[in-house]
């Protein structure tokens, strides 16, 4: 056993244990009350994007189209093998792709048929021009069947043309 030190009396008094709780607080204050000096600023440089060669965004646009089963190539070769001309044939056929359906819708509504069956003529020959063979197939189709008198085919394929037509804009409007 140690020996136990006399006391003196000149002894600081051991204060009694400070809650957590407390501590934490005292140690809050401190921080909020003790002089802070703002960190210098650093200047960060732009983070480079990855630029993207004109052949690789051509690339991944193609590969987008051909996802939907557009034929670039055939496109391409109704543009003369010209990438911005192919260009201006997309944006052109999406940009009177609503005229147009709205056109199919009322002719189809109103069953004039030899009116729509021109219409979907005329569909089925710029479809080609972007090289949508499926969308030029379903246009061939239902032109086949105006020209026979087939009500029955068209009635019930107009709705998968409107389809196809829709999802090949949507296509083209993300490029």
């Amino acid at each position: 056993r140690e020996p136990v030190p006399e006391k003196t009396g000149q002894e600081e008094a051991i204060p009694p244990e400070i809650p957590a709780e407390e501590t934490v607080l005292k140690e809050s204050f401190q921080e909020e009350t003790s002089v802070k000096t703002e960190p210098e600023e650093t200047v960060q440089e732009p983070v480079a994007q990855e630029e993207i060669s004109p052949e690789e965004e051509n690339a991944r646009i193609y590969e987008s189209l051909s996802q939907i089963g557009i034929n670039v190539r055939l496109g391409l070769d109704y543009c003369c093998g010209e990438h911005d001309f192919y260009m201006e044939m997309l944006d052109m056929f999406w940009a009177q792709a609503e005229d147009k359906r709205a056109e199919l819708v009322s002719l189809y509504d109103n069953e004039n048929w030899a009116d729509y069956t021109v219409k979907v003529h005329a569909l089925k020959s710029t479809s080609l021009t972007i090289g949508a063979e499926r969308l030029a197939e379903e246009a061939r189709l239902l032109e086949q069947a105006g020209k026979n008198g087939n009500i029955d085919y068209i009635r019930h394929s107009h709705p998968s043309l409107l389809r196809l037509y829709d999802e090949v804009c949507q296509v083209i409007i993300g490029l």
